[in-house]
């Protein structure tokens, strides 16, 4: 279940070029859900009363950004109990006389800290033409940077080292089963399985239905990018009569359970690496052109660094599992990333595994030498996901799907499905449950997509506009990266523009805008 990481094309232009595409702190597709029993409680109960925010300063940073916490319970069912802060961070619209309110954001993951996304890219977090004139707003989901973030272990190369996600013998099954079970066992003794149960996005949901009242907003602007379209779709389904309006750009089609999920992620990687395939075939300028028939060389590549890891520099080892993490990674920047693919793979060819294994460390977050040190997010991304949706079952109904996938994908079916092997072990059970969301009372939606997007495919936002019946539009722009609103260029800005600033949307229920980069 690689993570569903937003990678705007500014992003991908300026990084893909050195070999290290990254999402500041955002991160492949995890599963979707309908709001389960829980909602069914927390419905009832009364939301908490919040004040206005304290803002100050943060840290570090210029004083057009705001720091500030909101308090609230750790379980709505339970008003009354133990409370937790929810991190909340603003970049303030230059022109406060022009001020239209507030946008909030969520930059994907999950697992992503929305507060240091924010820190760190300010009022390019939403779409350009929107900042100058709304206070940009994000927050810390459940798990993450400053709000309960699971706590599991900063020692995670025992889950890569020398296993094999897309195992070929009963041996490499049992090894990658029981390291990952390892990994269920430290979240629970380290997070507790108290804070587990409640760092799903049934609860983020709510926890960001009270930042919108802390700021004051009666209606919620708000844009979504790859997994925040998930947590945009869960409120539309809870609170439709308090949606402004929603953006939901590169879905997650919530009615998918995770068999159906993971079979949508592992069709999307192999068909944008088939269409990286078929041009380096056509181009003799491509350097992994391999004499025309570059697939075959990827596999004998694939095959031999299973059998023989080579070096990842600085005493790391490229093995099976940082090979398909890397590779998975550098799809997320479609087109523009094939170059560095095909750089990346004659490297390897050639024994050199350091532009792969940048891309497995810039995917994990793990960095340093031959002993790696991984930050909080890849942790928070696995626990999240297995509160959001159950697992197949045991482990070996996961490998059963790993299985199936492969047979349908043979190059990315398996890995995709293994990854969330921690999910058949997890302490607690799964508060989601997958389901289509409606959302009748709620003003009309704006859904995004690239056509051929790896992480979240085209498919997820037409299933969930079929979900919606009338009450939603889709835009879609031609091409391989993932999400759409950096790539759509003036025909989708202007889409953008109307609909947050008057709520008018295209007449027509799907529009094609043509991509700013040709």
């Amino acid at each position: 279940m690689p993570r569903c990481a937003r990678l705007s094309a500014v992003l991908a232009v300026g990084l893909v070029a050195t070999g290290l595409v990254a999402v500041p702190s955002a991160a492949a597709a995890v599963p979707g859900g309908a709001l389960a029993s829980r909602a069914a409680v927390t419905a009832a109960v009364a939301a908490p009363t919040q004040k206005p925010i304290a803002w100050k300063s943060c840290p570090g940073v210029a004083p057009t950004y705001s720091c500030g916490t909101i308090r609230v319970p750790l379980d709505y069912a339970q008003p009354g109990g133990k409370q937790i802060s929810v991190r909340v961070a603003r970049y303030r619209a230059p022109g406060q006389r022009n001020r239209q309110g507030s946008i909030l954001f969520n930059p994907g993951g999950p697992g992503a800290s929305g507060v240091d996304y924010l820190l760190q890219n300010g009022q390019y977090s939403v779409p350009a033409n929107l900042s100058g004139q709304f206070d940009v707003v994000s927050w810390d989901p459940r798990g993450t940077g400053g709000t309960i973030p699971v706590k599991c272990s900063t020692k995670l190369d025992y889950l890569f080292d020398g296993i094999d996600y897309t195992p070929d013998t009963p041996a490499e099954t049992t090894r990658l089963e029981a390291v990952n079970a390892k990994f269920a066992r430290q979240c629970a003794a380290s997070s507790g399985s108290t804070e587990l149960e409640h760092v799903g996005s049934i609860d983020t949901v709510r926890d960001l239905d009270q930042v919108r009242a802390a700021l004051g907003e009666s209606k919620l602007r708000y844009i979504g990018y790859s997994y925040g379209t998930y947590y945009g779709a869960l409120y539309a389904r809870a609170f439709p009569k308090r949606v402004g309006q929603l953006i939901l750009d590169g879905v997650v089609d919530p009615a998918l359970d995770t068999a159906g999920l993971d079979t949508s992620q592992a069709k999307g990687f192999e068909d944008a690496f088939n269409a990286f395939l078929a041009d380096c075939a056509q181009k003799t300028t491509c350097t992994f052109h391999s004499n025309g028939n570059p697939g075959a060389a990827y596999d004998r590549l694939v095959a031999s660094i299973d059998a023989n890891p080579i070096p990842g520099g600085d005493g790391r080892t490229l093995g099976a599992s940082q090979f398909d993490i890397g590779i998975t990674w550098l799809l997320y920047g479609g087109q523009f990333a094939w170059g560095d693919i095909a750089n990346a793979l004659r490297d390897a060819a050639r024994g050199d595994g350091r532009a792969i294994y940048a891309q497995f460390e810039s995917y994990t977050g793990r960095t340093g030498g031959a002993v790696g040190t991984y930050d909080g997010e890849y942790q928070s991304y696995l626990a999240i996901s297995c509160a959001d949706l159950p697992a197949p079952g045991d482990p070996a109904a996961t490998m059963a799907l790993a299985h199936r996938l492969q047979a349908l994908y043979p190059r990315f079916g398996a890995s995709v499905a293994t990854e969330g092997l921690p999910c058949s072990t997890w302490p607690v059970p799964a508060v989601g449950k997958p389901g289509p969301i409606s959302a009748k009372a709620s003003p009309p939606l704006l859904l995004t997509s690239m056509s051929g997007d790896p992480a979240t495919p085209l498919a997820g936002a037409q299933a969930l506009q079929q979900e919606l019946r009338n009450n939603s539009r889709l835009v879609v722009v031609p091409g391989e990266m993932h999400t759409a609103t950096e790539a759509g260029g003036p025909c989708l800005d202007t889409i953008v523009r109307n609909y947050m600033l008057q709520g008018k949307l295209p007449a027509n229920a799907r529009t094609d805008c043509p991509s700013a980069f040709g």
